[in-house]
C-alpha cells in the first residue's frame, strides 16, 4: 500500500509538473500556438483567415488588418512569403464588403527581389507592386506603387 501510494504521488506530481509547463510555454507564446492551429477556411465560398499576423497600408489611414496568416516556403524560383489577413470573396471588385489584406515578398527577406499587395476595405479596392520590402522573419516595411487603376505610392507594415 505504501509503494502504491508513493507511486500515485509521484505520477500526480509528474502530472502536475507537465502541466505548468505547457501552460507556461503557451502563455509565454501564445501567437506561436494559436498560429500552429490555425488554418484558413472556406465558408459559402469565403476565404476566412486566422492568426495572429496583422498589417497596414497607408492608403486605408488608421485601419490594421487582422486575423492574418504568414506562410513561407521555398519555390523553384526561390523563397516566397506571402500573408493573407482577414476574408477574401470571389468579388474581385468589392471583396463583397469584407477586410483583406494579401501580401507577398518573393526572394530572400534580405533582398528581396519582388512582391504585391491587395487590399479591400469598406468595397474599396487597392492593389500595388512591390517598390522596396524590407522584413524579417516576423515582420517588415514596404512600399508598393499602384497598379490595375489603384492611384500612387503607398506604404505599409507587417507582422507575422
Amino acid at each position: 500500500m505504501k509503494r502504491t501510494l508513493i507511486g500515485s504521488v509521484r505520477a500526480a506530481a509528474a502530472l502536475s509538473l507537465a502541466l505548468l509547463a505547457g501552460a507556461s510555454v503557451a502563455a509565454a507564446k501564445p501567437d506561436a500556438f494559436r498560429a500552429l492551429l490555425c488554418k484558413p477556411t472556406i465558408v459559402q465560398g469565403v476565404v476566412k483567415y486566422c492568426g495572429p499576423a496583422t498589417a497596414r497600408l497607408s492608403v486605408f489611414r488608421g485601419v490594421t488588418f487582422k486575423n492574418g496568416t504568414c506562410k513561407r516556403q521555398t519555390l523553384s524560383s526561390g523563397p516566397l512569403l506571402s500573408l493573407g489577413l482577414g476574408a477574401r470573396s470571389q468579388n474581385a471588385a468589392t471583396n463583397s464588403g469584407l477586410a483583406y489584406l494579401g501580401l507577398t515578398v518573393s526572394g530572400p527577406l534580405s533582398k528581396p527581389t519582388g512582391g504585391g499587395v491587395i487590399a479591400y476595405y469598406k468595397s474599396k479596392r487597392w492593389g500595388g507592386r512591390g517598390v522596396s520590402f524590407r522584413a524579417t522573419a516576423s515582420g517588415g516595411t514596404f512600399v508598393v506603387k499602384g497598379i490595375n487603376g489603384s492611384n500612387g505610392t503607398a506604404s505599409g507594415s507587417f507582422h507575422c
